[in-house]
């Protein structure tokens, strides 16, 4: 299976466990990277949660739209830089990503689809911070 295949399908569990993939993620987050914690302290957790999962959902929606995932991630790059992110936040964001998918898809969960994963946010975290 292709890695935008893999991703797509792991995706549709998520979709099953949305509040909880939300939760775990930022759980993990703070427990990994608590230096991280001030940059959201004015910002409404629900919320954040949101932009997060729809977030991974147009990226998981548009693997095969390169063009449009350019400018959207290039977008949020900058956004994220106004918001103090730093490009030492990307390989915890990651490995948070990883360990929630994991942790959510537990039998659904292999190598072949967290390479996909792997590469997938690689390939975002290059067009995030690359135009920027």
């Amino acid at each position: 299976m292709d890695t935008a295949a893999l991703v797509e399908e792991s995706f549709e569990h998520i979709k099953e466990n949305k509040e909880i993939f939300i939760t775990s993620f930022y759980s993990n987050l703070f427990d990994l990277a608590p230096e991280v914690k001030p940059l959201f302290s004015n910002v409404d957790k629900i919320k954040q949660g949101e932009k997060l999962y729809n977030s991974l959902l147009l990226l998981v929606e548009n693997l095969k739209n390169p063009e449009l995932l350019s400018d959207v991630l290039s977008s949020l790059g900058k956004d994220h830089i106004s918001y103090g992110t730093q490009l030492q936040h990307y390989p915890v964001v990651g490995e948070c990503l990883i360990q929630t998918f994991k942790s959510i898809l537990k039998e659904n969960w292999d190598i072949e689809t967290e390479t996909a994963w792997l590469e997938t946010y690689n390939v975002v975290v290059n067009l995030m911070t690359t135009k920027n």
